[in-house]
């Protein structure tokens, strides 16, 4: 006996993951599910574009996402501290490319060890995490280059 193809409508409504079997008296079938939600129980791996939208996720464990070049829209904000760089061994002199840049013109606030060596635009901010003065801990990029800033003690 051959069967080419069988749709059959099932409806299952059970608050717990349920198993399916079909058998047949002449071996294995195939079966192809359509249009389920799908229990993920262990292990799961997202990849590509993935979207949950309307979904309850009791208790998930995520770790270590990696996130690359995100496109945020409208303001972004951060309940508790937002923690940016964190795997980046400070930059000696400072980089373009470590810290937190705004606007189209690429103004921002850098970080790093040393006397800033970055180029950055004009009211861009340098944290110089070895400063041990009042005159060398924090700079600011004016039109002739970095000029140190003066803190309190």
């Amino acid at each position: 006996m051959t069967i080419k193809q069988v749709t059959i409508p099932i409806s299952l409504e059970h608050p717990q993951p349920t198993k399916v079997s079909l058998k047949s008296l002449e071996g294995d079938l195939d079966v192809m599910v359509r249009d389920l939600n799908k229990h993920i129980s262990g292990a799961a791996t997202m990849t590509g574009a993935e979207t949950l939208e309307n979904k309850t996720l009791t208790s998930p464990t995520i770790q270590t996402p990696t996130i690359t070049t995100p496109a945020i829209t409208g303001d972004l904000a951060a309940t508790g501290l937002a923690h940016f760089h964190n795997a980046t061994t400070l930059p000696a002199g400072g980089s373009n490319t470590v810290g937190i840049k705004m606007g189209t013109s690429g103004i921002g606030m850098f970080f790093g060890t040393g006397v800033p060596t970055l180029t950055a635009p004009q009211g861009s901010l340098y944290i110089r995490a070895d400063g041990t003065t009042t005159n060398d801990r924090f700079y600011i990029r004016t039109a002739s280059g970095w000029t140190a800033g003066t803190t309190a003690t």
